[in-house]
């Protein structure tokens, strides 16, 4: 099983290096992380059109997180976390092996920021949740 992880930096804006990659390497899940869009704004025709069932916990213009897989992921969790800020940051779910389930779990983490700022000590109470 080939599992890959792309930080997008925008699905709708990288939708063509996406579409390009699937065709590609051929992973059998893209784990997505800052996709940058709401569910109802999502490219999931495009995806199933390549072969991929999607599932996602988007946010208008930030964060966002998504799988892509070739075969149906199980137990789609989108509250594992709940964010004190209600960013949209981990969505977990289950897919069968060969002879195991496995559980995927896929997190867009906080970045750095400046210490002493808001953005920096957010990140340092997300981490401790």
């Amino acid at each position: 099983m080939i599992l890959s992880s792309w930080n997008v930096n925008s699905v709708r804006a990288r939708i063509e290096n996406i579409l390009t990659y699937l065709k590609s390497s051929e992973p059998d899940i893209l784990m997505m992380q800052e996709i940058k869009t709401e569910e109802k704004n999502f490219p999931f025709k495009e995806f199933k059109n390549a072969g991929y069932h999607s599932y996602v916990l988007g946010q208008k213009s930030y964060n966002g997180v998504a799988f892509l897989s070739k075969k149906k992921i199980e137990k789609i969790n989108i509250t594992f976390f709940k964010d004190k800020l209600n960013q949209s940051r981990i969505i977990v779910g289950d897919i069968k092996g060969k002879s195991n389930v496995f559980k995927l779990i896929n997190i867009y983490v906080p970045n750095g920021n400046p210490i002493n700022t808001e953005k920096y000590d957010y990140k340092k109470n997300w981490f401790k949740n």
